[in-house]
Parts: C-alpha cells; structure tokens; sequence
C-alpha cells in the first residue's frame, strides 16, 4: 500500500477535529461534580430515609397497639395508681417462660410516707409465699416501733431475675419517689438472663450489647423483630417454665473463663444500681447473700480437667469407701479417706460437702465450715451465690459508703445467729438451697431493721421503743397460720421432688423428712380449735386493712382448703374487684365456683384467665375439667390440646382429659391418659390413684390394687388413695388389710364420712357389730345426708333388736332420698318385725314401684302378701 493510502486511512481513524475539544474538555469536571453532588444527596437520603422509617414503622406498631409496655409499673386509671406490669419480664424471658412481679397497687404517695422497694430475685420475692417475705415481716416490726410513720415496703422482687434485669426496675422505681431501697441480689447472676449458665438467652460478655439489646426491645420494633425471630426457635429451646430442672444441661465449673466477665458485670451493674439510687436521693441498704450451706449439697460435681484415668478410677474408690464410712458415721474414718481423694482431685463440689459433714460431725466446726463454702463454690450448677458475689458486694458497699449505702452483711449475721451452730447455716432458716423459712426471714428482717435508722436518721425521733416483735407477733400480725406454714412446705416438697433436687445425695431422706413434717402441721392445721384460731387471725387482719387484697385473697385460698368453698369464694371475689388482672387469683377462684356447683361462673373466670395470660397451660388445664363437667367434652379437647402444646411436660392437663374420658365411659381412653401422666412424671401420686380407679371399674381389681398401693407409697398422706385402696381390698376378700387403711384415711381426715361407712360395713362382717354402729354413726354424724350410711346403721340397729331407732334411720334415709328402693325395702323389713304388715307392704310397693326388677323386695311382699291374706278373718259360711 502507498504512503498517500497509509496516511488516508490514518486520516479517517483520526479524531475529531481540535477545534471541538476544548468545549468537551470544559464540560468534564462540571459533568464530575453533578454526579458527585447526586451520590452525596443519594447517601444523605439513605442515611435518613431508614431512621424515618423505623420511626414510622414504630408509630405505626404503637397505634396499632402491638406490643407491650416494658415498665414495671404501668397505669391503672386516672387515680395516680400504679400496678406491677405482669408483662415486664417479656424483654428478658421468652413470653410464655417469664416470670411475672409480685402483683400489688402503687398509689401516689401521701406526704409523710416512708417508701422503701426491696430489690432481689426469688429469695427476696419470699418464695414459696411473698406474704412472708422479710420484707413484710420488716413492715409489720416498723410499724410496731415507729407507730407515728407511716410505712410502705414495697417488694419488686422476681423469680429468675439478676442484677441485668434488676438494673432497670431500680430505674423505673426511682420515678416513685422512693425513701429508700433495700438490695438482696445475687444468687441468679450466672443461670438468670445473658449470665453462661443461663437457658433463656445465649450468653454474652458485652455489657455494652446487652443494655443496647435491651433498649431496643423496649421498642414496638424491638418487639417485632423479636417475635419474629421466636417464630423459628432454636431446637432445644425452653418452651414453657420447667422450675431449675431446665438449668440440667448447663454446668459452669469454678474455673470457666466466662465466670470473670460474669463478676465484672455484676459489679458494674450494681455500681449503676446504686448510682440510680443516689441521683433520685435515696439510700441503700445493701446486703450480701446468705445460702443453705449444711443442708444443700451440691447440686452437680465435677472433677478437674486434667485428672488423668488412673487417678481418676484411684479417687473413685477411695472416695466410695467414705460414703460407706460415713454411712455407718464412721467419721474420723469417713474424713481420712475423703482427705485422700482430695489430695487427688479437690475440685468435686460432693467431696468438699461431705467432708464438712464429716467435720462437723467431729465438732471441728470452723473447718466444716470452710469446707461447705468450698463445695458451694464449686457447685457446677451455681443456683447459690458464691463467695465471689459476696466479696463484690462488700467491695462496691465500701467504694459507695460516702453516697449513702449501708451494707447488711446478712451472710454473717445469719451464720451468727444462735440457731446456726458453727455459722454454717442450715434447715432451719432455708427450705432449701436460698429460700427462706419463716425464721430465715425473720432474722433477715431483724438484721435490716438494726440499720435502718443509720440510713434514715430521722426515724430516732419517732421510735417508740428499742423492743423488736417476737418471730410469734409477726406471725399474728401478717397473719401466718399453721394452715399456711403447711401451704407453703406443701409447694417447696413438689418443688425439691423434682430434678436437680433429685440428684442431690440424701434427697430421699430429706424429702421424708420433708413429708413427715409437712403431715404434722397439716394434723395441727386441721384441728377445728387452730383452724378457728387461723381465721380469727385473718379477719382481725382485715378490720384493720379491709382494702389488702392479698389479704382476702390468701384467706379465700385459707377457706377453700378448709372446705368453706362460698365464703372462700366471697372473699375472692373481693380481691378479684380491687385487682383483676392476677392470673392464680382467677384459677383459684374458678376451683372456688367448681367446688360451690357454679361452672359457667368458672368456666367464665377461666377464660378471663386466658385473657391476662394466653400460653396459661394450667388455664387451658383447668377447663378441660370444667369445661366436661358441662358436657362439652369436644371443648375440653381442644384445651386440653393447647394446654400439652404450650407445655408437653403438663401431667394436670392428663389427668385431667382422663378423668373427663372416664366420665364419658371411655375407659381405656382414660387409662391411655393416666399412663401418660405417669411418663411424664413418675413420682406424682394422683394419676396412679386415677388409674387404678379406672381398673377397678372393669373389674381388674389385681392391677387396680397395684396402683393404689404405689399412689400410698409416694404419698403417705394421699386420703382418696387410701379410701380406694381399702375398698379394693374388700372387693378382694381382704379385710383385715382394707380395715387398716380405712383406719388411717380417718386419722388424715376425722371427717371422712365414706371411710367411715366402709369401715363399719368391713367391721360388720368381722361380726364386730358394736364398732360398726359407732362407725356407721360417726358416718351419718359428718355428714347427715349419706343416705348409704344412715340404712347401714338402721341394719345394724335392727340386728340388735333396737327397732324404733332403727325404722327412724330408715325413714330419714327416705325423706333425704324418697327414690331409694333399698331404703323402703328396709323400712319394710323393720316395720314386718314390728308386726307393722300392711305399713311393710306399702314399703316393699314402693320399693317395686322404684326399681320394679327387685327380687328381694317382690319376694318379702309376696310373702307378706300370703301371711296377711291367712291371718284375715274369713267371712262365716
């Protein structure tokens, strides 16, 4: 190709003209700097465009009126009142997991009040009774010394909480003008909420994450997108409250890396805590903790990480031949062969426990003491606080002196006190690892009562004496009765009945032991001069709190139990005016109105119940009785079916359907239902009396017996199970056996007019027919209208020829029952020995007329028939 094409076709690739660049080369940056503008004004947008939205997603959420409110105190109305917010512990549980505050009414506060909040966990809440707490027993000693103050304590105490929760009630009851608060935190920092032995969250270090997780699900759109995320639970999540068992699968050892953060944050939180308190210009009595330490043996042991096989299996049995030491209390025994296995391995919690048994025991009481403290610090399920948490408490108490808080070394005070041999506290003062007895607390309450006055100076003026209540006052004043005492050792023994209770060595023991109390206070309880006492104590409590809700309340629960159904359910009914959103007061009540024959009213206070609290298993429960009591079985279904869904593990909602299927005659049904109660769990005694009730009605009476018997084991005291078993017995021939547990249904309840009769008719067939009168007797005498029992006493009296009496008897039986064939079928055969024909005739008519295929009766009337138609005149022929 030439040049001249070359440079040609160079010419046509070639740009364009110069003359055109310089406009292009101007427009550039311009172009640049629009677009860079644009981009800029897109990140702005975009930076305020989410806020805008979250902020209209969140208004959007709280018109709608989704979510909940997260305080823990909401309105009632316009009075000024405040009430607990059942609904607080939804931002730090699972709704259908979270325990609720103990409910009560916060006015406004009258000039001159003295407010005090107690603040804690369940130890503080008074479990198993918040009447008892030590902070009621502190108002009633304050009330006593200073009676021209006027005291509120106020308990905001929670089960299953920890100073991360705590932290924020102590914020909302700053805005209640407090005086001062009372602190006894610290037994759940590592299984309550965020802590790494915790089941309702996954555990977290960052104190900084935890709180702003918190601020957020204070937020309508917090709670969405919690919610949300519940929709696909974790596989193994809780679902429902499963009490400390839940806690099985979450040991935390002494030396678990996680525990340093976990102290951190309990100190920093109550740092906060007690800053709060200084800038709503209110003092702290702050107090360390105090835990069973003689009677709690660990909850789980483990052995250190680095023991190798061979001396673990050497520390196995020389560790087995202690316990078998100390079973025969061969103590200084026992105690040698435990200090050679520690030398091999110190860090299993049961060998530290043991050892102080075994010290104790030898009266070397400092180091017993020494060693149960070591044994609750290694305590892998660390439901107690530790000597950590304690020694942070008085570390923060001496930081904060200068601001007003006094430490209540309660630890030491307890172990000072004169029922604690050696300082180590035991049974006496807990029902188990941290809950208080009543002495517990009242030493407690005694304790904070002597410091009262440094932390409130102007008390001194208004003391009346330096006297303190005896621990038998306070008890009059709340009031607490024998029938409460047993109430509340009745609720801890189902409690310790359970896992991880069930795994502590001696529990066996120490649930009989349980048992074996809790039967004499139910003896004293029953005994119609303490029951009146009970009551008196009650309603001399109501003329001077007529307005205490909780007052009528617990005497409703007092009367109910008693068997004064109506006026318990009067009482109730007045509680359940001046606080309607308690979710037990509407189930007791509703057990009130089934007991008094009123089952729309309970069906209706049942549903309300679900209302306040949609996942109540035990509501969803409750109907399935009353609901089949109506007949609408098809509507028990379905609760019951809710109820087992919301908590699997619900053995009541079982019993319950079985017993309504037995009713509708569907017997294998029934029993299908008691076996699974029984699966679910196996040491409860109601669903092996049911069972065998069910057996026994087709007949099978050997595998009834079994049940009946395993029902009495498990509960000694189980009346019903006795009274079934006795009447078994004598279906079967065995008398003298039938005979012995009738006798003992009478000594659990005087009253029982069925074991009465059962026993007289089993009496009478001994041929004892003096002791069956009594009995037949004692029978109609506890209750007038058993029919049954008033025509076996006219029997018996006839048998002994005291006929008049007798056909009296019978003749009651009639007018109390006038369809009863076999009571004029009686009558009839009284008035025949009487020589009364015609009236015997008419008798045995009416018998026919009653039940026409009456063999007995037809035959006698036939009888008398002849007789009366041979002794009549004849006409002359």
């Amino acid at each position: 190709m030439s040049s001249r094409k070359r440079r040609r076709q160079k010419g046509v690739e070639a740009p364009e003209p110069t003359t055109k660049r310089p406009a292009e080369t101007t427009n550039a940056p311009l172009r640049s700097a629009v677009s860079g503008k644009r981009l800029w004004l897109f990140r702005v947008a975009a930076i305020l465009v989410a806020p805008l939205l979250l902020i209209l997603l969140e208004v959007g959420l709280r018109l709608g009126n989704y979510g909940y409110p997260t305080g823990f105190y909401v309105r009632t109305g316009s009075t000024g009142t405040n009430m607990t917010n059942y609904r607080f512990g939804w931002r730090f549980f699972p709704p259908s997991i979270a325990r609720s505050p103990e409910p009560h009414l916060l006015p406004a506060k009258v000039p001159g009040t003295i407010r005090l909040f107690v603040l804690g966990e369940s130890a503080a809440q008074g479990v198993p009774n918040p009447r008892f707490s030590f902070g009621r027993i502190l108002e009633v000693m304050l009330r006593d010394r200073y009676p021209g103050a006027s005291f509120e304590v106020v308990n905001t105490a929670m089960t299953a909480i920890n100073s991360h929760v705590l932290l924020e009630i102590a914020r909302d009851c700053a805005q209640q003008q407090p005086d001062a608060y009372l602190v006894y935190m610290g037994n759940n920092e590592v299984v309550g909420p965020f802590g790494p032995g915790t089941v309702f969250q996954h555990w977290s270090p960052s104190l900084r994450l935890i709180r702003a997780g918190l601020r957020f699900k204070a937020a309508r759109t917090g709670q969405l997108f919690d919610s949300t995320i519940r929709l696909f639970p974790p596989q193994k999540a809780a679902t429902t409250w499963q009490g400390m068992g839940m806690f099985m699968d979450n040991a935390v050892a002494a030396d678990d890396p996680r525990l340093l953060p976990t102290y951190d944050n309990f100190g920093r939180n109550l740092r906060d805590l007690l800053s709060i308190a200084r800038r709503a210009g209110a003092p702290v009595i702050l107090s360390t903790i105090a835990v069973n330490l003689r009677g709690c043996p660990p909850f789980a042991s483990q052995h250190r990480a680095d023991l190798r096989t061979d001396a673990r299996h050497a520390w196995e049995s020389t560790y087995r031949a202690g316990v078998e030491l100390e079973q025969d209390q061969q103590w200084p025994e026992a105690l040698a062969e435990y200090e050679s296995a520690a030398r091999l391995d110190d860090r299993f919690a049961e060998l530290q426990f043991r050892m102080g048994t075994s010290l104790a025991a030898l009266g070397r009481l400092r180091e017993a003491r020494e060693r149960f403290l070591a044994a609750c610090d290694l305590d892998v399920l660390r439901f107690r606080a530790d000597r950590k948490i304690n020694s942070t408490i008085r570390r923060v108490s001496a930081e904060r002196a200068a601001d007003a808080v006094y430490l209540v070394d309660a630890e030491e005070s307890l172990a000072a006190s004169d029922s604690q041999p050696g300082g180590i506290p035991g049974n006496d003062v807990f029902f188990d690892h941290v809950h208080f007895t009543f002495e517990g607390n009242y030493l407690v309450a005694r304790v904070i009562l002597d410091h009262l006055e440094t932390a409130l100076p102007h008390l001194r003026k208004l003391r009346k004496s330096s006297s303190v209540l005896s621990r038998e006052q306070c008890a009059h004043a709340l009031p607490m009765t024998p029938w409460d005492e047993y109430q509340s050792l009745v609720q801890m023994l189902a409690t310790m009945s359970r896992a991880p209770f069930s795994n502590q060595p001696g529990h066996t023991a120490r649930i009989s032991a349980m048992r074996e109390s809790a039967e004499r206070l139910r003896k004293l309880a029953s005994r119609p001069e303490v029951l009146q006492d009970a009551r008196r104590f009650y309603e001399t409590a109501l003329e001077k709190a007529p307005d205490d809700w909780s007052l009528h309340y617990y005497y409703g629960k007092l009367l109910l139990g008693a068997g004064d159904s109506e006026l318990a359910a009067h009482h109730m009914y007045i509680a359940l005016k001046a606080y309607p959103w308690h979710l037990p007061l509407h189930i007791d009540l509703a057990n009130a109105e089934t007991k008094n024959g009123r089952h729309k009213e309970a069906i209706a206070l049942l549903l309300k119940a679900l209302e306040i609290s949609p996942d109540s298993a035990v509501a969803h429960a409750d109907l399935v009785s009353a609901l089949a009591g109506q007949g609408r079985i098809g509507e028990a279904t379905a609760h019951f079916r809710k109820a087992v869904e919301i908590d699997p593990s619900d053995d009541d909602a079982y019993i319950n359907m079985g017993i309504a299927l037995g009713d509708q005659g569907d017997i294998e049904g029934a029993t299908a239902h008691f076996r699974k109660a029984l699966e679910i769990n196996p040491e409860n005694p109601v669903p092996y009396h049911n069972l065998g009730t069910a057996l026994a009605s087709q007949g099978r009476l050997d595998a009834a017996v079994t049940n009946f018997r395993r029902a009495v084991d498990l509960d000694p005291n189980y009346e019903a199970a006795h009274l079934s078993l006795g009447i078994t017995l004598t279906g079967r021939g065995e008398i003298q056996e039938a005979v012995g547990h009738f006798r003992r249904t009478l000594e659990i309840n005087p009253g029982n007019a069925v074991a009465y009769n059962n026993l007289g008719a089993a009496l009478a067939s001994q041929g004892r027919i003096g002791e069956a009168v009594t009995c037949f007797r004692n029978a109609v005498d506890s209750d007038p209208a058993y029919v049954a029992a008033r025509i076996n006493l006219a029997r018996m009296l006839g048998g002994q020829g005291r006929i008049e009496e007798a056909i009296a008897h019978m003749q009651r039986a009639i007018d109390i029952d006038p369809g009863n064939a076999r009571a004029y079928y009686g009558l009839g055969q009284l008035l025949a020995i009487r020589g009364r024909i015609d009236e015997a005739i008419v008798a045995y008519g009416e018998a026919l007329r009653i039940h026409p295929d009456f063999a007995d009766a037809r035959r006698e009337l036939q009888l008398l028939q002849r007789l009366n138609s041979a002794t009549k005149p004849h006409p002359a022929s």
